[in-house]
């Protein structure tokens, strides 16, 4: 990944508003609205998971840790962005730190950002595929570890902007003359943080469809309406969380090829200027795949504002103590207990809900499948 161009001295970039207004104006209108709406939205799921009291849903540590990132991008990189813009990089001449800081946090942020999906699809593998270990696997110790490996990771890829990786010696970030840095580390920064990460949750969220397909195979097989209840929720759960990986593939696929094929960097700004916006509108769209995909998110959100006290939302009588990326209540009984018991169940006949196949033979109350009222 390259550092925001807009964010870099160049001499297309310096007058960018007075030359090309029906370029600039549009730009600056939609990272301004994105920029705002972002930062209101990640502070919103933010302060909705820490009114979410229920101690038993520690995956909602990662939902915060993705919002922090998203809201580094929206509250700081984006403003910037667009005062890179309006009033041209000679706002930048005498602030070399700020330049130099903003970059660091867009690729920091970023990294973090992608990096919280994939642990959001490692957690949601375990927890429909191999529930009996999700527990010893995903403490609140290991969580918390998880959360801060994300952000250690993108310092890590980003280190090496700042120690002269460039074929004639110069930090990629005071290269003035093009504002990219050297082609090697854009390669290796889209390759280590946004591609291997892309393999792992692909892989993920194969696997857990493949799973629940199957289930779907069995479910047919039963009449129990637990089964088909529990198959639902679990499909649910992983379709918002698919939705959320699939919402940054599709912002990322273009800055990916621009900057991947921009080898000699001899492609238009304005393009490099656009894909960057693009890339960066994830961090918007988290905020939207939660408000559309889960009511319960809508719930608490309306409960948190209604505490607030503001007219416009109707009062909820309280937050709901739920996880984001599980549409349920606290309970004691959690719905994968059912799904790896109708993946295990020996049984291939069709049972009715008295525990009797259709050809007569009684099955053991140790085979059934396991309800989780």
């Amino acid at each position: 990944m390259e550092y925001p161009p807009c964010l870099n001295g160049t001499d297309k970039s310096t007058y960018l508003l007075t030359l090309r207004p029906e370029v600039a104006l549009p730009y600056i209108i939609i990272v301004a609205v994105m920029g705002i709406v972002g930062t209101l939205g990640n502070l919103l799921i933010m302060a909705t998971v820490g009114f979410s009291t229920c101690e038993k849903h520690i995956e909602n540590m990662f939902i915060f840790n993705l919002a922090c990132s998203d809201m580094l991008v929206t509250a700081l990189v984006d403003p910037f962005a667009v005062i890179g813009v309006a009033k041209g990089m000679r706002f930048y001449d005498d602030k070399p730190g700020l330049n130099a800081a903003l970059g660091s946090v867009c690729m920091i942020s970023c990294a973090s950002s992608l990096l919280s999906i994939g642990f959001i699809a490692i957690n949601r593998y375990v927890y429909i595929c191999n529930y009996g270990r999700y527990r010893s696997i995903f403490t609140r110790s290991t969580t918390a570890a998880c959360c801060v490996t994300t952000w250690l990771f993108g310092v890590v890829i980003d280190a090496p902007a700042h120690v002269h990786w460039t074929s004639d010696g110069r930090v990629p970030l005071s290269a003035r003359d093009s504002g990219l840095p050297v082609y090697g580390y854009t390669v290796f920064y889209l390759t280590a943080g946004v591609v291997v990460p892309f393999v792992v949750i692909t892989i993920c969220y194969v696997r857990i469809f493949i799973y629940i397909n199957a289930a779907k195979q069995k479910v047919r097989r039963f009449t129990r309406q637990s089964a088909h209840k529990t198959l639902m929720k679990a499909i649910r759960q992983a379709r918002m969380m698919l939705v959320i990986f699939l919402t940054y593939t599709v912002c990322w696929t273009p800055y990916l090829v621009v900057l991947y094929a921009n080898v000699n960097r001899t492609l238009p700004h304005l393009l490099l200027l656009y894909a960057a916006l693009f890339a960066h509108l994830h961090a918007t769209g988290n905020f939207v795949v939660y408000g559309v995909c889960n009511k319960r998110f809508r719930d608490d959100c309306a409960a948190l504002l209604g505490r607030l006290r503001l007219p416009c939302v109707r009062l909820k009588a309280c937050l709901s103590h739920t996880s984001l990326l599980c549409e349920r209540d606290c309970e004691r009984v959690e719905e994968p207990v059912a799904l790896n018991a109708l993946m295990s169940c020996p049984y291939q006949e069709p049972i009715n809900t008295n525990g009797v196949h259709h050809n007569g033979a009684v099955v053991s109350p140790a085979h059934k499948l396991t309800d989780p009222s």
